[in-house]
């Protein structure tokens, strides 16, 4: 397990253990989010400080820093194909570089206001990016160009992820409006609203099954298809994100005892 918080520093460590094996030392602000590639041989971690780095997974050492966002980072994704690490930042612009070679970054803009999270699709052809206007914005990862908004979020978008077959685009805005897109017609397919429980993030299972979702005090489970409750975790911690993978497998398994 990969966490970062208010300070500087990354931590790896040991499941289910929970030792620390490695700490990662660079950035100088706070870490605000974090994503292993695929191959686990890459981790990219954004920083309050401005910058993205990108790390050496098995040694921990930083292969390549970053530079360029005017404001805070506080989105990072790797491509599916391993070329492209997407930044979203409250200067208002994602960023898509090339995950391989010093080239300069592709720079998108069309967002009034922070951008808070990105997004690929499964082959890596389109990028999805959400923040603190109330639209979906889709990018061409080739040209840089914008394909056009998703409007039906009332406010501010703070998660999107692709379903791992790629037809399917879940976003999820303030205070808990949630809406699954179908990628191509970009039509919604189904839309809740969860907001009583005041979400925090939300994430998909590797198959695209379940629906993860932080909540104010906790996290909770959701089938995807019909976005059913299955499973609920509480936890004195308010707030709570960066425990979201571990929540919902402590949902999970309770989920899987009561059901069998």
């Amino acid at each position: 397990m990969v966490t970062s918080g208010f300070d500087p520093s990354i931590r790896i460590w040991s499941v289910p253990a929970f030792e620390v094996v490695r700490t990662l030392q660079g950035h100088i602000q706070s870490v605000n989010a974090l994503v292993l590639s695929s191959d686990q041989r890459v981790l990219a971690s954004a920083s309050t400080d401005r910058t993205v780095r990108l790390w050496d997974y098995a040694s921990g050492s930083c292969m390549r820093v970053l530079k360029g966002h005017a404001n805070t980072v506080v989105g990072v994704k790797l491509s599916p194909d391993g070329l492209w690490v997407a930044t979203a930042s409250y200067d208002t612009t994602v960023r898509l570089w090339p995950l391989a070679g010093e080239g300069e970054p592709k720079v998108l803009r069309g967002h009034p206001r922070n951008v808070t999270s990105v997004a690929f699709s499964k082959d890596a052809q389109l990028l999805a990016s959400g923040g603190l206007g109330d639209d979906v914005f889709l990018w061409s990862v080739e040209s840089g160009q914008q394909i056009g908004p998703l409007t039906g979020h009332r406010t501010a978008v703070g998660s999107l992820a692709f379903t791992p077959d790629g037809t399917r685009l879940w976003s999820m805005g303030y205070p808990g409006s949630i809406i699954v897109w179908s990628v191509g017609d970009w039509q919604p397919v189904l839309q809740a609203d969860i907001g009583a429980e005041r979400p925090y993030a939300l994430t998909l299972s590797p198959d695209g099954r379940l629906a993860g979702v932080t909540l104010d005090h906790g996290a909770a489970l959701y089938e995807a298809e019909r976005f059913e409750r299955v499973a609920h975790e509480k936890t004195p911690v308010k707030g709570c994100t960066a425990w979201l993978f571990l929540l919902m497998a402590g949902c999970w398994r309770r989920h899987r005892r009561t059901a069998g």
